[in-house]
C-alpha cells in the first residue's frame, strides 16, 4: 500500500500512447511501480478519472507547486544494494568518466558518492541522488594516471551501503610515426602524439641500429594538442633503424610507443 503520493512520473507508453506504467514517489522516496491495463488495480478507465482527463496519452507528469506535508506512515525502506554499476572493464584513458548504476529496492532522492580510497581512508570524489526509477549517474572529473581503488556508497534515513571496492587503472597513450625508407645521411623527421592530448609533455625519443642497443636520440615536449616531433639525420650505412617514445609524465602514466623502422638505403 502507498503511504502518500509525494510524484507520479509517466515510466511507460503503449504504441498507441496511451500510459501503460505509472512510478509514484511516496514523501519517503520508496517508488511503487504501477501497470495500467484492463484487469490490473488501475485501469485506464481508473486513471481518467483520478487525472480528471478524457485520455490517457501522457507523456510527462509535472508536479504543481503546492505540495502538502507528507503522511506520518511514509517511512523509506532500507536499501539493499547497489546494481548495475558500469565499472571500467580495462584500462581507460585520464578523462572524464561518468558512472551510474541503480540502488535497490528503487528509491527517489537516496544520497548516492562515489569515494575513492588515499592514505588508507576514503574520500567522497562527487555526489547524486537517485531518480524515481532509482538511477544514478556521477561525473568523475580530472582522474589521473595510476591505479584507483574505488567504491560507491547509497544512503538513505535507514543507512548506508557500499559496493566492494573496485581497482580502476587509467593511463593515457603514445603514439610514433616514421618514414618507411629514407638515404644514407638523410634528414629524418619522427613524430607522433600523446592521448589525452596534453600540452609540455618530455617525450624522450630513441632508435636503435640494427640489431644494437637502445639509445637517446634527444627530448622534445608536446604542443597544445599533443603533438610532438624530432629531426636528426640517417646513419651513413644500409641498415634499418627501429625508433620507440617514452613518457612519464604524471598526466599520463608511464608510457613506451610501439616500435617503427625505417630502412637506410
Amino acid at each position: 500500500m502507498v503511504a502518500d503520493v509525494w510524484s507520479m512520473t509517466v515510466a511507460g507508453n503503449y504504441p498507441s500512447g496511451g500510459i501503460s506504467k505509472l512510478n509514484l514517489s511516496d514523501s519517503a522516496g520508496n517508488i511503487t511501480a504501477l501497470t495500467i491495463a484492463p484487469g490490473q488495480p488501475i485501469t485506464p478507465d481508473e486513471l481518467r478519472g483520478v487525472l480528471g482527463t478524457k485520455s490517457t496519452y501522457i507523456s510527462a507528469i509535472t508536479p504543481g507547486i503546492e505540495t502538502v506535508p507528507g503522511s506520518t506512515s511514509a517511512t523509506a525502506k532500507k536499501l539493499k544494494s547497489v546494481t548495475k554499476v558500469n565499472w571500467p572493464t580495462k584500462t581507460i584513458v585520464p578523462s572524464d568518466y561518468s558512472f551510474s548504476g541503480k540502488v535497490s529496492p528503487a528509491q527517489l532522492g537516496a544520497t548516492v558518492k562515489l569515494q575513492r580510497k588515499s592514505g588508507g581512508k576514503w574520500k567522497t570524489v562527487s555526489t547524486a541522488t537517485t531518480n524515481d526509477k532509482g538511477a544514478w549517474s556521477i561525473l568523475w572529473t580530472g582522474p589521473s594516471a595510476g591505479k584507483h581503488d574505488l567504491r560507491i556508497t547509497a544512503t538513505n534515513t535507514k543507512g548506508t551501503i557500499k559496493t566492494s571496492t573496485k581497482r580502476v587503472t587509467m593511463a593515457g597513450s603514445i603514439a610514433l610515426s616514421a618514414p618507411k625508407s629514407v638515404k644514407r645521411n638523410a634528414s629524418v623527421t619522427v613524430s607522433g602524439s600523446v592521448a589525452p592530448g596534453y600540452a609540455d609533455v618530455a617525450v624522450i625519443v630513441e632508435r636503435k641500429l640494427g640489431n644494437g642497443k637502445w639509445k637517446q636520440i634527444g627530448t622534445v615536449t608536446t604542443d597544445a594538442a599533443g603533438n610532438w616531433a624530432i629531426t636528426h639525420n640517417a646513419t651513413s650505412k644500409k641498415l634499418t633503424v627501429s625508433y620507440r617514445a617514452k613518457t612519464s609524465d604524471s598526466r599520463l602514466g608511464v608510457l613506451i610507443s610501439k616500435t617503427k623502422k625505417t630502412k637506410v638505403k
